[in-house]
């Protein structure tokens, strides 16, 4: 067997920028304005969509909204399964803010507090005028407000206004302990823990030589991070906090930190979203790149195989040959450029591209959902899905938009689409008009089509269309523990990847005629993101290597990995080069050697 890597996308990391939790929900911003939304236990993203503007900070209002701050200074209330947007439409540049009993604090650019009520239309009013700079806010009964010169402020309608220098440095973040203790992190790399009532500092540590920016508690402990990326967990002993151990997942800073039950996610500037499970004297940790591109690879008769890389505001498919002597070239398939003016979005759905080489199709915004089979390109904007011809064929004068996608299928006979609207319609190939829906219940949902299979991952089941028939036979997963990753079809069975929890993940094989289930265990620390057939054997997928699940054998190929395909007698993959990406990510502050006091 031999391995290909056949193309590095262009497409590089963007920044964390914020980040915030539901449930066993994680959702992810991104400076580049994506909006990534990721399952707790598998880690793989279920629905990316993209902000008017990138997010600088976020939480939660309620189960289904989520309140943004956008770098213009606006806020924002995006409903995750609506996927619509409310604007409160406040007069001021809001800095920082926080949520209580249904009213938002902001701190503005100009020193003020202002409260709004968190509903329509949205009643503001200023609650105190401080005439300096708030970097950090937290609402606990009373306001705690800490500036740009290392002083907290205390609004309280009982005890009134009490102020209390801390630091010489910026207060970048303040975090509730217990009672009236909380914790400020300060741009000097301090943690100071003082009382509010008593206008007190219990206790002062220099831990980092770079400024602190990010910390939460998990069971009595506080975990912080920083310019200094590394994850470190300071217990609380005898009334104090002392060092206990730390981690480093990150290349670049971290400004995020949230959690879900135990477990810890950071956000760093170099994209990367690291993971901890605190443990008595260490951390379990792993981390998840940008996984943005998706690349996608495609045979569709012998010797005709396509790639299919999407760089997010742009798409190129390219041609890969397999030669009987198992050499791999790279051969463009299209040769034209294209640019699509707004127009063509306002009035045309379907457009032939006479090209006979390298294809490169630019898109108006961002495109995160798209698949081909080499003739045409279905692609998803946040506005809609629509198609393209790519090859000179018969004009169809039939208009084809439909609601935005989180799923996209293009096969010889029809069309897949999972529509945000949470219907999945399958489109004839032959007539768009004919429409078949199919309703799902959620947008956590998500399917895979596998020929005349449409199997559901969260609610485990696989629908078995019988075209010829009219019929639909409805086959039940439940024998399968965990939750789904990634299913293939392998004769007349279902090979199904599943994960039970950080590390365990299983491999099932489901009989369609006898619905019989049997398993395969395996562990990894990386976070296996699909399954492969090549050759007649199975290979499982990680950010940085294909394992063969029979023989266990590795292939190492270094981060990130997009996708794979089989192609003949080789694997080729989509791949960048992480090692090469972090060098170009900026400057990285000095981490200093590990110190046990």
């Amino acid at each position: 067997m031999k391995i290909k890597v056949c193309k590095e996308v262009k497409y590089k990391p963007s920044r964390v920028t914020s980040m915030c939790t539901i449930r066993d929900i994680l959702v992810v911003f991104r400076e580049n304005k994506t909006i990534e939304m990721v399952h707790n236990t598998t880690f793989e993203s279920f629905l990316y969509q993209e902000s008017e503007d990138a997010v600088i900070q976020s939480i939660f209002i309620n189960e289904e909204e989520c309140l943004m701050l956008l770098k213009d200074g606006s806020l924002r209330i995006l409903n995750i399964y609506t996927l619509c947007t409310t604007n409160p439409k406040l007069e001021y540049f809001v800095k920082c803010f926080e949520v209580e009993n249904e009213r938002i604090y902001c701190s503005t650019k100009n020193g003020l507090i202002v409260e709004v009520v968190l509903k329509a239309p949205f009643d503001s009013k200023i609650v105190y005028k401080c005439g300096r700079l708030i970097l950090s806010m937290l609402k606990r009964g009373a306001i705690l407000l800490g500036d740009e010169k290392g002083r907290i402020t205390f609004l309280s309608s009982a005890d009134g206004e009490n102020e209390m220098e801390v630091s010489k440095g910026p207060i970048n973040s303040i975090i509730h302990i217990e009672e009236d203790k909380y914790v400020a992190l300060t741009g000097f790399g301090e943690m100071v823990y003082f009382d509010s009532k008593l206008c007190t500092i219990l206790q002062k540590v220099k831990i980092r030589d770079s400024a602190l920016y990010c910390g939460l508690v998990v069971d009595g402990s506080i975990h912080l991070s920083g310019a200094d990326s590394r994850m470190i967990c300071y217990k609380k002993t005898k009334g104090v906090f002392q060092k206990s151990y730390q981690i480093d997942k990150h290349f670049l800073e971290v400004r995020s930190m949230v959690k879900i039950r135990e477990t810890i996610f950071t956000g760093g500037a170099d994209g990367i979203v690291g993971v901890y499970i605190p443990e008595e004297h260490k951390y379990i940790g792993l981390r998840f790149f940008d996984r943005t591109p998706t690349g996608g690879f495609h045979s569709f008769e012998y010797n005709n195989n396509f790639v299919l890389i999407n760089n997010m505001n742009f798409a190129e498919i390219y041609k890969l040959e397999d030669t009987l002597r198992n050499k791999n070239t790279l051969e463009t398939a299209f040769n034209t450029t294209i640019k699509l003016d707004r127009k063509f979005f306002e009035d045309l759905a379907i457009k032939n591209i006479k090209a006979t080489n390298q294809c490169r199709l630019y898109f108006e915004s961002h495109v995160y959902y798209i698949d081909t089979d080499g003739e045409i390109m279905v692609y998803s904007d946040k506005q809609s899905t629509k198609l393209v011809e790519i090859t000179p064929r018969i004009h169809q004068d039939t208009y084809f938009r439909f609601p935005p996608s989180k799923y996209i299928s293009v096969n010889p006979e029809n069309i897949i689409l999972q529509s945000i609207d949470l219907k999945i319609r399958i489109i004839d190939r032959k007539d768009f008009g004919k429409v078949e829906e199919i309703a799902y219940d959620s947008l956590e949902e998500e399917i895979k089509a596998v020929d005349n299979l449409i199997i559901f991952k969260k609610a485990k089941k696989v629908l078995k269309r019988d075209i010829s028939k009219k019929d639909i036979q409805n086959i039940s997963l439940e024998g399968i523990e965990g939750l789904i990753i990634d299913v293939l079809e392998v004769e007349d069975s279902l090979v199904v990847l599943s994960k039970k929890d950080l590390m365990r993940y299983s491999l099932y094989t489901v009989d369609l005629n006898t619905l019989e289930i049997s398993s395969i265990n395996f562990s990894t620390y990386d976070i296996v993101s699909g399954i492969l057939l090549h050759n007649k054997d199975i290979f499982y997928i990680t950010q940085s290597s294909i394992t063969n699940s029979r023989t266990g054998y590795s292939f190492d190929l270094g981060s990130i990995v997009y996708a794979c395909g089989s192609f003949g007698s080789a694997i080729a993959i989509i791949k960048d080069d992480w090692s090469y990406l972090k060098n170009e990510l900026g400057e990285k502050v000095e981490k200093p050697k590990w110190k046990s006091r």
